[in-house]
């Protein structure tokens, strides 16, 4: 069975306008049963994202979406590779969410805005990660990564209860 969607993307004309077209087209693929098609849709979502954390020093609203984005569009791609049962896919995915947020959060030459930025979205990474894989927290593929999400979060004061509530802009984003 198929994971249910919770929030669905509404394209705009805001920087996020082509990943939140992807993720929407990702999502419809995925009610309709096309799964390559929504794996597709949501490759192309993630590579959008990745983009944005190129844009962070032109455009400040990268800061704020580049993080979230990612997240949402490599956890996307990896809750569709646990569906149809390929665990190796589901963790490539997973661990790339993670890597990156903590690879830009550690970064000192980037804007404190994306830095913090990605450090809020971890928790919604790790939180997305155990439901996943409850085992995560002992995993030995998530285990340093957890805890390094951990440890930044302490050391940016941001407590996981609160980085995990939904912002306003997630909001218009989609986590199936």
């Amino acid at each position: 069975m198929m994971s249910k969607t919770i929030q669905n993307a509404e394209p705009g004309g805001g920087i996020d306008s082509q990943w939140a077209w992807f993720t929407q087209a990702g999502n419809d693929s995925l009610e309709r049963g096309q799964l390559h098609d929504a794996q597709r849709y949501y490759e192309r979502a993630l590579t959008e994202a990745s983009t944005m954390f190129d844009k962070v020093q032109s455009e400040q609203a990268a800061c704020h979406y580049a993080p979230m984005t990612y997240n949402i569009a490599a956890f996307n791609l990896a809750t569709l590779y646990s569906d149809i049962g390929n665990r190796q896919m589901m963790h490539r995915y997973a661990r790339s969410a993670l890597e990156r947020l903590i690879e830009v959060a550690e970064q000192r030459n980037v804007p404190q805005e994306l830095r913090l930025q990605c450090v809020r979205h971890l928790g919604r990474a790790v939180i997305a990660l155990e439901q996943l894989c409850p085992e995560a927290r002992t995993h030995p593929d998530y285990r340093i990564l957890v805890a390094s999400a951990d440890l930044l979060q302490r050391k940016f004061d941001m407590p996981a209860g609160l980085s995990s509530m939904p912002s306003a802009a997630a909001s218009a984003a989609n986590v199936h």
